[in-house]
């Protein structure tokens, strides 16, 4: 006969290990992943950064499972966006997805629409993840995923005109850089590979403290 209490443990652990392979706070989360590899798809060079190509319809779909991490506090806009790019930032590398940050730097002033703080949030930077998408005319353009500020992929300049939003906003430069780069202060391209797994606890530690707050 088999035991109720031998049942309830198989299903339990067999939870756990799907939970397990999609928790975004474990760094090889993705291995069972149902999203596509994206190792697959093409790569085009920018400023000797790669980017894997994806098409419209991909990058919404990549935004949309992103914005999926329950874990990550999205809600929390006035601080923290270095870890949360950093943290989506190697989930899409475990997913096999080439992309990068983009850092704006300056007076810095956008609509908080959680208004959990404040209607406009102030910042001397902000950081989000970069994604190369080949749009209907076949072009390559850049696309920024900041899932605290949109529901979906945005332009460049669709992203800065959302920190611009008082008279005294003003971006004084916008900064392309490398994944393990954890803030702007880190300029030179792959400076930090032995540190990264440090920088995705430190990330994840900020996060559950923002988390906290809301």
């Amino acid at each position: 006969m088999f035991k109720p209490t031998l049942i309830i443990f198989t299903l339990l652990f067999s939870v756990s290990i799907f939970a397990f392979s999609i928790d975004p706070k474990n760094e090889n989360y993705c291995e069972n992943c149902f999203l596509k590899n994206y190792s697959q798809n093409k790569v085009t060079t920018i400023d000797k950064l790669n980017f894997s190509i994806l098409s419209e319809d991909e990058s919404i779909k990549l935004f949309n499972y992103l914005k999926s991490f329950t874990e990550i506090p999205f809600r929390y806009v006035k601080d923290g966006c270095y870890a949360r790019s950093y943290v989506l930032g190697w989930a899409m590398k475990q997913m096999g997805l080439k992309s990068n940050k983009i850092f704006s730097i300056g007076f810095l002033d956008a609509k908080n629409r959680y208004k959990q703080v404040a209607p406009v949030i102030h910042w001397g930077y902000h950081v989000a993840n970069v994604v190369a998408v080949q749009n209907k005319q076949d072009q390559i353009e850049y696309k920024v995923i900041d899932i605290s500020l949109f529901d979906s992929p945005v332009s460049i300049e669709k992203w800065k005109s959302a920190q611009l939003q008082t008279k005294k906003s003003k971006i004084k430069k916008v900064l392309i850089r490398p994944l393990n780069n954890y803030r702007f202060t880190d300029v030179k391209y792959n400076n930090r590979p032995k540190r990264e797994k440090g920088d995705l606890k430190n990330a994840w530690g900020f996060l559950r403290s923002f988390k906290k707050q809301l």
